[in-house]
């Protein structure tokens, strides 16, 4: 079992989210937490509130993308990624 943590900047703009350089090969569970105290983010259209968190499990084959967007300024978030 593989696992790789991140803090990452998601900003207005949609983009991937992974970990490392790229999405883990193989990656079967992801958790992202919003870590901002005042504006929220989205996951996969998931809206996650400061604070929150949200799970995605995924089949591990292939690459299944999570997309990330902020819902006002940059803010940091946390992302775990396990295959």
């Amino acid at each position: 079992m593989a696992y790789l943590s991140a803090i990452k900047t998601a900003t207005n703009t949609a983009t991937s989210a992974y970990a490392g350089t790229s999405e883990m090969p193989g990656r079967r569970f992801v958790r992202i937490r919003n870590l901002d105290d005042s504006v929220a983010m989205t996951a996969n259209g998931r809206q996650l509130e400061p604070g929150e968190e949200t799970k995605f499990s995924l089949t591990g084959v292939g690459t299944e993308t999570i997309i990330v967007q902020s819902k006002g300024r940059a803010l940091l978030y946390e992302i775990q990624e396990v295959a």
